[in-house]
């Protein structure tokens, strides 16, 4: 039979929720920002169970109805489904507890149903057929126990022996929940000694939620008062509509076998009666029922997940606003720091070196002096020497290097990890406190230096095919065009090493004010000033981009891990489809 549109709904939403919760490559993504892990993963499981419920129990219409008898210890449960079993299949006694795992009474024709791999998936299953052959048995922790017989009057129905609903063991407690949320009838038992107890009111109250169809029993009443008791306080607290007939009371024993003496007991016949009735002329209606009351817990469970996760992506979306925020001041003060600013010492540096270049090449003014260089150089620039001109820029690139002052930079993103580590401190999860702090997302002043190079190397590579473009418009055989490349280089330097230090405005200014007056007219227009201008305008949005781009990658590190911690935005937007598809 195909799958419903619920069941693939709810399957898919399954899936997309398990994601948010492990991850497909980062283990225990869910932080718990909003709603805590265990909160999740507990509505996350209660949804998973009930859809395999609603899976199994709509596709098997043969499926018969399924009574389990809950309690607390020392109720006298495995005495109660012995009786109702017709003999003795489940050890009882004053020795508590006695039941240890469920315990499956159902018809051998139902075999192959039990033995689906999607019937209580989380157990193993072990079958027992020849049950007049084994002693009473007490139940496996690890395993759930089939009994199966050929009693005809039973052939509709599975009886289910479970542990104690108020174990002090864990696995038994959780054994106890999963046979409730499969049953479609509760048979809850208490005692006189008991009946005070809390425990049976939040379970009547929980089969109200649910929608269960539920018997009461009071098992050892010596007075009754104290049975008259127990079913008004039901019926006040719970707000039930009950009949008489729901209730029922047996006797206190004080027989070496309780079996014996309850086998026959009006009672338990009368309780026979009514559930050998159901089970034969009404399970199309339980069952019906229970597929619609599992169908809204399916809906209840998957808006609490559904809740949970847009809550958890509202959160990280908080947090991720105030990484930004963090980035984006840290981002201005870098840029204050380290573009922008060239004090006067400085700038009379870098003037006092561009004079010095003009008055080296100058061979207007100095003839005499450059006679050598006038000869050497027609050689480097027609290529008679290749590799001079080359080897030097390289040495000059190199020198740059060991000029740039990488202290902003490294300052800004300590800066930055500070500000963004003592953020994830305030939210006070231990996971994401975990990731931040001890997983090593901070960068080392290696690694900041490793990527910033490789970007400046890449400007640098930049800056030489500007310089090449430009020399390609100076003729050769011309008198400027024996040394001007020469001064172009320097004067690329120059730019490079001032948007280095202060930007492209302070370039400006000294291409303007040292380097203009030392031109003629016909100069000017073989050393392209506005395209100077032009490279170094690109220069200085090209600098500030790399070491954007290195603090920004520090930022990404912190910026992925918590947004792995989340449910993605597109996969959100699914689950609100998927849930819209389980509602209709």
């Amino acid at each position: 039979m195909k799958s419903t549109g619920l069941e693939n709904a709810v399957t898919q939403l399954l899936n997309l929720a398990e994601n948010a919760l492990q991850g497909r490559e980062t283990p225990n993504r869910f932080c718990g920002l909003k709603t805590p892990r265990t909160h999740f993963e507990e509505v996350l499981q209660k949804l998973s169970k009930n859809n395999e419920i609603y899976t199994i129990k709509s596709k098997h219409p043969e499926l018969p109805i399924i009574l389990s008898l809950e309690g607390g210890t020392g109720t006298g449960k495995s005495t109660i489904f012995n009786v109702l079993a017709g003999r003795e299949v489940s050890v009882s006694g004053s020795e508590r507890p006695k039941t240890f795992g469920p315990i499956f009474f159902c018809h051998k024709k139902h075999k192959d149903i039990i033995s689906m791999p999607n019937f209580l998936s989380a157990y193993e299953k072990e079958f027992i057929e020849s049950i007049e052959k084994i002693p009473a048995i007490c139940g496996d922790p690890l395993k759930i126990k089939v009994i199966l017989h050929g009693d005809k009057n039973l052939e509709n129905i599975f009886l289910v022996d479970t542990p104690d609903i108020d174990s002090v063991e864990t696995l038994n407690r959780e054994m106890a929940e999963d046979v409730y949320d499969i049953s479609d009838i509760i048979l809850f038992i208490t005692s006189q000694e008991k009946y005070g107890d809390r425990l049976p009111f939040q379970i009547f109250q929980q089969a109200l939620a649910d929608e269960k169809y539920f018997l009461i029993i009071m098992n050892k009443v010596d007075s009754t008062d104290a049975f008259t008791e127990l079913k008004q306080r039901i019926l006040s607290e719970t707000k039930s509509h009950l009949e008489e007939t729901s209730f029922f009371s047996l006797p206190w024993t004080i027989s070496e076998s309780p079996f014996e003496e309850l086998l026959h007991h009006h009672e338990l016949q009368r309780l026979k009666t009514i559930l050998y009735d159901q089970s034969k002329e009404l399970p199309g209606e339980i069952r019906k029922k229970e597929l619609s009351s599992l169908k809204k817990r399916l809906i209840r469970y998957s808006e609490q997940l559904v809740s949970i996760l847009e809550k958890e992506r509202l959160a990280i979306d908080e947090l991720l606003d105030n990484f930004q925020a963090i980035y984006d001041e840290t981002e201005k003060q870098l840029l204050k720091k380290s573009v922008g600013h060239l004090d006067e010492t400085t700038k009379q540096h870098i003037q006092n070196e561009i004079r010095q270049i003009f008055q080296r090449y100058d061979l207007l003014r100095k003839p005499r002096s450059f006679i050598s260089k006038i000869i050497k150089f027609p050689l480097s620039l027609f290529g008679l020497i290749p590799k001079s001109d080359e080897e030097k820029r390289k040495r000059d690139l190199a020198k740059l290097h060991r000029k740039i002052d990488l202290g902003p930079l490294h300052l800004a993103i300590n800066d930055l990890n500070r500000k963004i580590h003592n953020e994830i401190r305030i939210t006070g999860i231990e996971y994401l406190q975990d990731i931040f702090l001890s997983r090593n997302l901070s960068m080392t002043v290696e690694e900041i230096d490793k990527l910033f190079f490789e970007k400046q190397k890449q400007l640098e590579n930049w800056l030489q095919e500007q310089f090449s473009k430009l020399t390609k418009g100076i003729p050769k055989h011309k008198e400027w065009g024996i040394y001007s490349t020469t001064i172009l280089w320097s004067i690329f330097l120059v730019s490079i090493e001032t948007v280095v230090g202060g930007g492209l405005s302070m370039f400006e200014a000294i291409l303007d004010s040292v380097i203009m007056p030392f031109l003629s007219k016909g100069a000017v227009e073989i050393f392209a000033y506005q395209e100077l201008k032009n490279i170094a305008e690109e220069l200085d949005k090209r600098y500030k981009k790399q070491l954007k781009e290195v603090l920004y990658t520090q930022y990404r590190r912190y910026t992925e891990a918590l947004e792995a911690c989340a449910i993605t935005k597109s996969d959100l937007d699914q689950v609100k489809k998927l849930l819209g598809e389980i509602r209709s």
